[in-house]
């Protein structure tokens, strides 16, 4: 698997928003068309919106189980043709 982009900590009871800046990988113009996320079933991505300029996705994040690390892969796709494929670690820790 790909190293991940970057990995951040929530606890299992948490729902937290992230977001995800593509503005400087995207050519002048270009905008985020769309986004999916694929993760395991015990970890919830959810709410996802992309800005109105196109440069950035919102999304929100919820269980997990103490302990396990969740990859999340995200794919966008641009109005320019591009897909760009990232993935993020999610660490669940109780405390």
């Amino acid at each position: 698997m790909t190293e991940a982009l970057t990995t951040f900590t929530k606890t299992p009871a948490e729902r937290k928003r992230y977001l995800l800046d593509y503005r400087d990988w995207l050519d002048t113009d270009e905008k985020v068309a769309t986004v999916a996320f694929s993760a395991d079933d015990e970890l919830v991505v959810d709410g996802h919106i992309v800005s109105s300029d196109g440069g950035t996705v919102t999304f929100f994040v919820s269980g997990g189980h103490d302990g396990d690390t969740y990859p999340v892969v995200v794919t966008a796709d641009t109005t320019g043709g591009q897909t760009k494929q990232v993935v993020i670690e999610f660490v669940v820790n109780a405390y």
